[in-house]
């Protein structure tokens, strides 16, 4: 197979991998290995970079982030000296993102920055947009939700200027989702409403339907549940055209729990029995058993018991003792417990209570210690931004005290060479070829100053009279 052959197979997997979202992680990753691999034989580096791009991409989606970081180091390392600006500053956003999952905020911010500066110089508004909304998200993983905003707010100005819809969108939405956890929720509501109105304009059904739940979401908080329903169902026509199970059978669960906050049961399980269903075509039984679990414990709620401890046990198995996973699995204790004392089995639901009660206990440490976790991180990140502006200021006066110096050496280096001077008058010859009154020349070189006054020699030869009555009166003294 020849290069331009080969060149091409790469080009057309990264386009394959491009297709690929944040559900099929594992597809990317063998994309990116085998883009890897041929680029590597032909010594392809920027197609080499770009395949660890993607693959640092799949891992985070996996959860490695330390992996992911290497890989997307490694993009950027094989960038340096190219003279695609553009990809290296999409290596470097790469990069900021991965460093970002990893909390190594610091050093994700820096990374960002290079991008940002990158795309400033390209005139890349679409771009820096973008760069400027993942600045935002590190400054709201840290808590600081006001830095957060502000840099949301800068990218809707800037990727206003480009007339990118879809960059507007997203970015309303990260302001709608950050005034809904972080502060009053009626103050999303133009953010995610004008992010539904992009959304629509740009042709962006994913977009669409994230801003629907979310919409949905805010609504159901505000009591307006007629709306929330409208949104919630206009969402999953979405889902169910983009054949997305996953995101289809969330916002079942999300209008079931609407239907029951409305006392609207039959229509509630309804709801969760579709959910069921629609897991069941993903064949993904972690995603199956979180939807029959769902139906389970809301039966058991309504007081109905088949088959349900049997749904929960299996669900109890595929759950791990962290993050996420650590408040489902104590939820479903909660409810397995609930089930026992219902069918009669006491010492069984007051064993289940016990292993729910240490899950509680286990969450709120991990809680408290994510809160520790995040405290530290915004105090650290603020030392190095503070430790930043001083390097950038003792930069500045360094700059300052080397011209100076450099300014000072030149000065010298003329006036230790040979100087061009008129026998005649005594003017010299400076370096643009004028000539120059000696006082002017030394004055501009050096540190002196000149005054006037006249030698005694001279005195004699221009005024002998007052010469001569000096020497008297110095005589007569």
């Amino acid at each position: 197979m020849s290069i331009n052959a080969k060149r091409s197979v790469i080009e057309n997997l990264i386009s394959r991998a491009k297709e690929y979202g944040v559900s099929e992680p594992e597809k990317i990753k063998v994309l990116a290995e085998e883009i890897i691999r041929i680029a590597t034989e032909e010594h392809f580096r920027e197609l080499r970079a770009e395949g660890f791009m993607y693959l640092s991409k799949a891992i985070t989606i996996l959860k490695g982030t330390t992996e992911a970081v290497t890989m997307a180091s490694h993009a950027v390392e094989l960038l340096k000296y190219s003279d695609n600006k553009e990809l290296l500053a999409k290596a470097n956003n790469y990069l900021g993102i991965c460093l970002r999952s990893n909390f190594q905020l610091s050093e994700a911010m820096e990374h960002f920055q290079i991008a940002l500066d990158i795309y400033i110089d390209l005139g890349e508004l679409k771009r820096e947009s973008v760069i400027l909304n993942n600045i935002g998200n590190t400054y709201k993983t840290i808590g600081l939700y006001d830095k957060a905003f502000d840099s949301y707010l800068e990218a809707i100005k800037i990727v206003g200027n480009s007339n990118n819809i879809g960059s507007t969108a997203v970015v309303n939405n990260n302001i709608g989702n950050l005034l809904l956890e972080h502060d009053d929720p009626r103050k999303a509501l133009p953010y995610f409403r004008k992010s539904l109105e992009l959304s629509r304009k740009a042709e962006l059904p994913r977009y669409e339907g994230n801003c629907l739940i979310c919409l949905g979401e805010l609504e159901t908080v505000l009591g307006h549940f007629e709306k929330a329903e409208e949104h919630f169902l206009n969402a999953i026509e979405i889902w169910n055209e983009l054949s997305r199970e996953n995101d289809y059978a969330t916002t079942l669960y999300h209008l079931a729990r609407l239907k029951e906050a409305q006392g609207k049961d039959i229509e509630a399980e309804s709801h969760l029995i579709e959910a069921v269903e629609v897991s069941d075509s993903s064949q993904n039984p972690r995603i199956i058993a979180r939807a029959e679990s769902n139906l389970a414990i809301f039966r058991i709620r309504k007081g109905k018991t088949s088959g349900t401890g049997t749904v929960l046990r299996r669900y109890l198995t595929i759950l791990s003792d962290e993050g996420d996973d650590l408040d489902r699995k104590t939820g479903i204790l909660r409810s397995l417990s609930e089930f026992y004392r219902v069918t009669g089995e006491q010492w069984k639901a007051l064993d289940i209570y016990k292993q729910m009660l240490e899950c509680e206990q286990k969450l709120t440490a991990m809680q408290n210690d994510n809160d520790v976790v995040q405290a530290r991180l915004r105090l650290e990140f603020q030392r190095s931004l503070q430790e930043k502006e001083l390097l950038k200021v003792q930069k500045e006066e360094l700059r300052v005290s080397n011209e100076t110096l450099r300014t000072a050496l030149e000065k010298l280096r003329v006036l230790n060479g040979l100087l061009p001077i008129c026998y005649n008058c005594k003017k010299i010859r400076n370096d643009k070829g004028y000539w120059e009154m000696i006082e002017k020349f030394i004055s501009e070189h050096s540190g002196a100053t000149f005054t006037h006054a006249i030698c005694p020699e001279c005195e004699k030869l221009l005024y002998p009279d007052l010469a001569t009555n000096s020497n008297i009166a110095a005589t007569a003294d």
